[in-house]
């Protein structure tokens, strides 16, 4: 037997909206309110909520993605990821008001792969901010256009970067070059 608990809303944006407090149910659609920080993929998105960390959103096949620095509302279903808990499935749509200024974390690659004993250990509390990490690249960049990816020697460890998203004239660089890159943070697990 099927029992249904809530009917669906008859505006998917009118679901509740996404609170660190809510309780998992990947069957529950939910809304999201912030500032569009990166897009990336296909129709993968990092928004910034007006309250709490930045959240990844999956759009529903075939969606456009929203402009960066947009203040939108998502709503879609919840997923996990190896950190944290996401939107998928979602869709979205332009929100009034101003989206707060993101803040940018200086960084280095020990911040982001070591404990401060220096063991390895993945510091999920970047994943999806804005960083800043300076470094000697390693190689210039490779791969098609889409793919970008440079590597960056900072503090002994080699960090790849992607830079898909950034103009091909502004990527070009020699191996040695000391870089100071910006950007969204997303890490990933294999």
């Amino acid at each position: 037997n099927i029992t249904f608990l809530k009917q669906k809303p008859a505006n998917v944006f009118n679901a509740p909206l996404l609170k660190s407090s809510t309780p998992f149910n990947p069957l529950l659609r939910y809304c999201l309110v912030g500032r569009v920080l990166a897009t990336y993929g296909n129709g993968q998105v990092f928004v910034q909520p007006d309250e709490g960390r930045p959240i990844e959103v999956r759009l529903r096949s075939g969606t456009t993605p929203p402009a960066c620095g947009a203040r939108v509302r998502f709503s879609g279903l919840l997923d996990t990821d190896s950190f944290f808990v996401n939107l998928i499935q979602a869709v979205w749509r332009m929100e009034p008001g101003d989206a707060p200024e993101p803040g940018l974390a200086d960084v280095t690659s020990r911040d982001l792969l070591r404990t401060p004993g220096g063991e390895s250990q993945i510091n999920a509390k970047y994943h999806g901010r804005i960083i800043r990490m300076k470094g000697i690249s390693t190689q210039a960049s490779v791969g098609p256009p889409d793919k970008k990816k440079s590597y960056l020697q900072c503090d002994g460890i080699i960090v790849p970067i992607d830079l898909s998203a950034i103009p091909g004239e502004i990527v070009r660089h020699a191996p040695g070059t000391l870089l100071s890159i910006a950007g969204v943070c997303r890490m990933e697990q294999d």
